[in-house]
């Protein structure tokens, strides 16, 4: 009976739950199509589209297979056998999705078609370019933080965040694969050998390291192990120190100021003269003018400058005698601060605080000042003086704590996981948005952390708390969760502890949904198993219909007289079962992408022993045959090439043999299959080439080893000795 092209689509594919389109290979127009193709692109009527090209229902953005390249794309599919690509496309209702595509070559009773198979791949695209969003996410968080962050193993450096990159002004080629130790003063190693040998979380030292302008700076460090690509190492977070260390000199420099203004000022008061012009207390002042690493200028009542210390010079950017007799209004930038100072100067007798300055070349700074009126003994004012000290660098560095500051909330609030901080008592007193989104809270009660997790996971949630306590960190810990909405959600936590003094007063935790995860993963199985049965009643279905042709071949071997029709018969029998024996192997396997070639040959020896009934002994058989796997691919020729060679043993190789044998071994060294079948029979003629021969059977077996990509050495020495050797494709 024939069929058509047509009916053998419909019998393979009618039922596949995935999109399969039969095509020609001229202009690729529709032969046929099965339901799961209508389906994915939103075809009522079948017959509509059946004769137009398959552009006509799936409109590509991608120029390489357009419809206008027909004939280059058939060619090519035609050369290789297959064509596969992924790319957007449309519907006949312009509905977007994201499709992989494979195109492969049908031969059909000598004519040539083309199968389309077709898979929305939307969804697993979407979740890669989020993925690849979130990593990037990530990735400038870590390289945002305001501490440098150092990861590194066995003393080498593996990576750093680009904080820790600013604070050395060096390359990252340059910094990876370097000592640790390298990067501190010779004098802190051993503190710092010491602290990455035993890392604790909240175990900080302090430790002098190359800064960029290649001074020793004082830096904090903290290490703690963690895993990197399923390897440990050491994480050491490195803020700076030498900045707040500045920043509290600088703050007891002005109070030592502060206090050195009081007694300058009474030291003073003590040695004025009764004269206006205080010639004596001028000279004693002088050398603490002279000597003073702060700014130090004095003026009259009218508010004319009359004397300046040296480092005002410096400070402002004018010789001495262009500082004296200037306004001292004229050192200010806003008018409204000089107007505040006077105001409290004539109210108070004094003024304390910031005040912004302005130099000779016009550059502002910002000045800590000290001032207070000069009087005489009898009480009255002669003038003024003021202390004052460029803070510049630490107001610089206040916003940069500040802004850092903000950054780390901003990103703490807005970080699309869930982040809390807990007590010892596992009470929330701190979470961002997305916390309070997966809880559903909404106002602000004091909550529990341990109330949220689902009845039956509270034991295992319990057991992984304790062991948290004692190691400090925990990660991936999968469990359940009912938020205030009674909603289930399957969340991921990873925690790390928080230590006061060595003691254990809370942790962070980030806390991630990802029910939606599981719930995928879940149908994934599912379908997984669902294909690995189909798969297996294939082989199932495959294995009995060659049963069913190797027994209508031995029922016709019942109606055949003749000694040569039935040889021929028995060989094509037993070159059927050779491949169902294959089948069958791979239906009672787990495994569908190889088979056990060691027990399929152990079967099909003896199907083929037991299948020839010599007249005098009965062959004995040897056999080493290991534990060898192969793919369906070589499984199958291989087999065959077997079948054939033992076929010929048995029916030409024990002649007048008395104690005939058969040997056969199977061994792989490394990735090569070595296959040897001996037997003691009468040998072959001189001159014998395999590949010469004109039987059917062993012009089969050159025809198969070109197929495994085997060779074959043929001995005749004390019977005949074959040597098969190919390599496994994995």
């Amino acid at each position: 009976m024939n069929f058509s092209i047509e009916s053998y689509f419909q019998t393979f594919f009618k039922q596949s739950s995935q999109a399969v389109i039969l095509v020609d290979c001229d202009q690729m127009n529709i032969l046929e199509m099965n339901d799961a193709s209508m389906l994915l692109y939103q075809i009522e009527v079948k017959k509509d589209v059946i004769g137009t090209s398959f552009f006509n229902i799936s409109i590509f953005d991608n120029d390489n297979f357009a419809s206008k390249n027909i004939k280059s794309i058939s060619d090519q599919i035609l050369a290789s056998g297959n064509y596969s690509f992924s790319a957007p496309t449309k519907t006949l209702k312009q509905k977007d999705f994201y499709a992989e595509i494979t195109i492969s070559v049908i031969n059909f009773q000598d004519e040539k078609s083309f199968i389309i198979t077709v898979s929305d791949q939307t969804e697993a695209n979407n979740n890669k370019l989020e993925l690849e969003q979130t990593k990037e996410t990530y990735k400038s968080i870590y390289n945002k933080l305001p501490d440098g962050v150092v990861t590194h193993s066995n003393g080498k450096i593996l990576s750093c965040n680009d904080t820790f990159l600013a604070y050395r002004n060096i390359e990252r080629r340059d910094l990876y694969g370097t000592d640790f130790l390298d990067l501190f003063n010779p004098e802190d190693r051993d503190e710092v050998s010491k602290q990455i040998e035993n890392p604790v979380k909240g175990n900080l030292i302090i430790a002098s390291g190359l800064k960029a302008d290649d001074k020793w700076h004082k830096f904090t460090l903290e290490s703690f192990e963690e895993y990197f690509f399923d390897k440990q190492v050491i994480v050491t977070f490195i803020s700076d120190y030498q900045l707040q260390e500045d920043l509290a000199k600088e703050q007891l420099r002005a109070n030592i100021a502060s206090e050195a203004n009081a007694l300058l000022e009474k030291e003073i008061n003590k040695h004025k003269e009764t004269r206006r012009k205080l010639e004596q207390s001028q000279e004693i002042s002088k050398s603490v003018f002279n000597s003073s690493i702060d700014t130090i200028i004095s003026t009259d009542l009218e508010g004319i400058i009359t004397e300046v210390s040296p480092s005002a010079c410096y400070s402002f950017g004018y010789e001495m005698d262009e500082f004296i007799g200037k306004k001292r209004e004229e050192l200010y930038v806003h008018k409204h601060e000089f107007l505040e100072i006077e105001k409290q100067l004539l109210e108070e007798g004094y003024f304390i605080g910031e005040i912004t300055n302005i130099k000779k070349d016009k550059s502002i700074f910002t000045s800590f000042l000290s001032c207070a009126a000069l009087k005489n003994k009898k009480g009255d004012k002669i003038g003024y003086m003021g202390i004052s000290r460029d803070i510049t660098d630490i107001k610089k560095a206040e916003l940069e704590l500040v802004e850092s500051e903000k950054k780390y909330k901003d990103l703490f609030v807005n970080l699309s996981d869930a982040v809390v901080v807990v007590n010892a008592a596992n009470e929330i007193y701190e979470w961002n948005t997305a916390a309070k989104l997966l809880f559903q809270i909404t106002d602000d009660k004091t909550y529990n952390l341990l109330d949220f997790v689902h009845d039956e996971d509270k034991a295992y949630v319990y057991k992984k708390s304790k062991e948290f306590r004692k190691k400090g960190t925990i990660v991936n810990v999968e469990f359940r969760i009912v938020n205030q909405n009674d909603q289930v959600r399957t969340v991921n936590l990873s925690s790390s502890a928080i230590y006061n003094e060595d003691k254990f007063v809370g942790s962070r935790d980030i806390i991630r949904d990802i029910t939606e995860q599981k719930e995928s993963e879940y149908n994934l199985n599912k379908s997984i198993k669902e294909k690995e049965v189909l798969l297996k009643e294939v082989h199932h279905r495959v294995k009995n219909n060659l049963q069913v042709i190797s027994s209508i071949l031995n029922l016709q071997s019942s109606y055949v007289k003749d000694a040569n029709t039935l040889s021929i018969l028995r060989e094509s029998q037993n070159r059927v079962k050779s491949m169902s024996f294959i089948h069958e192997s791979l239906y009672r396997s787990r495994d569908f992408s190889e088979v056990n070639f060691s027990d399929y040959v152990n079967n099909l020896v003896n199907n083929i022993i037991h299948s020839f009934h010599l007249s005098n002994n009965t062959v004995k058989l040897i056999t080493d045959l290991g534990g060898i796997n192969l793919n369906l691919d070589q499984a199958i020729p291989c087999g065959l090439i077997i079948n054939e060679l033992l076929t010929n043993a048995m029916k030409y190789a024990y002649v007048e043999i008395d104690n005939p044998e058969l040997y056969i071994s199977i061994l792989q060294e490394q990735n090569t299959i070595k296959i040897r079948i001996e037997d003691n029979g009468i040998g072959l003629p001189d001159g014998f080439k395999i590949d010469e021969a004109d039987s059917l059977g062993l012009q089969l077996v050159h025809t198969l080893l070109e197929q495994i990509e085997g060779t074959l050495v043929l001995k005749v020495e004390k019977g005949t000795k074959y040597f098969i050797t190919f390599e496994k494709v994995t």
